[in-house]
Parts: structure tokens; sequence; C-alpha cells
């Protein structure tokens, strides 16, 4: 969960910024907002209890 969360935050910080300026200055949709987007999503998805709950069932069975 820890790298998830790592690495959807890099997503966020580094795409919004360059997916926000590319619609400034072009004037259209950025694909660079797409990823930010969707670590946003799945941030919040693996945030959730339940989520978290089921990762960890799912760890413990393939180790154990």
């Amino acid at each position: 969960i820890p790298l998830g969360v790592f690495a959807a935050a890099m997503s966020m910080f580094g795409g919004f910024p360059v997916g926000i300026t590319d619609v400034i200055i072009q004037g259209r949709f950025s694909m660079f907002l797409v990823a930010p987007i969707m670590g946003t999503g799945l941030l919040i998805y693996m945030l959730m209890p339940k989520t978290t709950k089921m990762i960890e069932e799912w760890q413990n069975k393939n180790l154990g």
C-alpha cells in the first residue's frame, strides 16, 4: 500500500501541473491529465478501509 500511495502522489504532483499548463497554453485537452486523474482515483480507492483489508488478506493468503 505505501508504494501505491507514493506512486499515486508522484503522478498527481508531477502530472497536474504539466497537464494544466498544457491546457492553458494550448487551449485544448491535454493527455498529460489522464494519468494524474487515474492516480487520484486509485489513491482514493486504495485508502478506503475495505480495500486495505482486502489487500492485506490477499497478501497473507499468498504468503501463508
